[in-house]
């Protein structure tokens, strides 16, 4: 087994955890995609020889990275990938300027962050309720679906 690649974990913890969102077919799980995306990360990283422990360091990280309240409460990778990802909508983004955030979305395009993420959780709860356990984003997301209500995750940068 390798040894940790620190450098790489916290890009890994950011980058695959969307990876759930869009599986190819061959690959969709009935796990909530938080679960799904975590598993998916982990057999990348065992694909690379990353250790057992840092792999297990980005599940965690990726699994509990929608859930507010737990995330914070767990190591530093797991708080860093809970917040990168409430900053991606604008959350506690008080620091960054819109000129940095201009800068940043220049080199790294949203690329319809909001509106493609939602329709792919929503989607995949449509087609197995198993993944959107009651209390879960996926739940919350296709009941405002079915109600109606706006169809984008607020951002604070847009789609």
């Amino acid at each position: 087994m390798g040894r940790p690649r620190a450098r790489g974990v916290r890009p890994a913890g950011g980058v695959l955890r969307r990876g759930a969102a869009r599986p190819r077919p061959e690959r969709r799980r009935p796990d909530r995609f938080e679960v799904a995306g975590a598993d998916l990360a982990v057999e990348h990283l065992r694909d690379h020889d990353v250790d057992a422990g840092t792999a297990d360091l980005v599940w965690e990280a990726i699994a509990l990275h929608t859930s507010t309240g737990i995330a914070h409460r767990r190591g530093l990778l797991c708080r860093v990938v809970a917040a990168g990802t409430a900053l991606d909508f604008g959350a506690d983004s008080e620091a960054v300027t819109d000129e940095v955030a201009a800068y940043l979305h220049t080199r790294y395009p949203r690329l319809d962050t909001s509106s493609a993420l939602r329709a792919a959780i929503v989607g995949q709860a449509r087609a197995l309720p198993t993944k959107a356990p009651v209390g879960s984003l996926a739940k919350y997301l296709l009941k405002t679906d079915e109600l109606g209500a706006p169809t984008d995750i607020p951002a604070r940068w847009g789609d």
